[in-house]
């Protein structure tokens, strides 16, 4: 472990980052007990810049909610003598680490017999190969 440690303090940059890190740690804590229970479970502290605190919601709903509590957060915040905030800036998570599937699935369409009748009749008379095969394609599919 002292050696761990030696060779944190003699890394100037994974020094910085250990420290930012507990800066945003102590931020969330802080953060997370002037939100209300409901909100709190959908945000997060994302970064501490120059000032702005950048918090992030999982949902767009759930933003909506933080920005209207916000400038309540931000004189608690202030009157806790929060690491110098100045501002609080927000933000949606586009890629949420809590999704069950990292890919969205794609419903599929059953197309009516009349649909896919015009969609094949439609590609046999295309010249153009590519979209006639596409065409083929989608109106093959049962």
């Amino acid at each position: 472990m002292e050696q761990i440690n030696q060779h944190i303090r003699g890394n100037r940059l994974l020094s910085d980052i250990i420290q930012k890190c507990d800066v945003l740690k102590k931020l969330e804590t802080t953060v997370m007990q002037y939100l209300d229970a409901s909100l709190a479970a959908h945000c997060r502290v994302a970064n501490f810049r120059e000032g702005c605190l950048v918090l992030e919601t999982d949902s767009a709903a759930w933003l909506m909610h933080l920005r209207f509590q916000g400038p309540t957060l931000l004189k608690k915040l202030k009157a806790a003598k929060c690491e110098g905030i100045q501002k609080i800036e927000y933000q949606v998570q586009l890629n949420p680490t809590n999704t069950t599937s990292q890919t969205p699935r794609q419903k599929s369409v059953a197309l009516s017999s009349k649909s896919q009748k015009t969609i094949l009749d439609t590609a046999n008379n295309i010249s153009n190969p590519v979209l006639r095969d596409a065409l083929l394609k989608l109106g093959r599919k049962e």
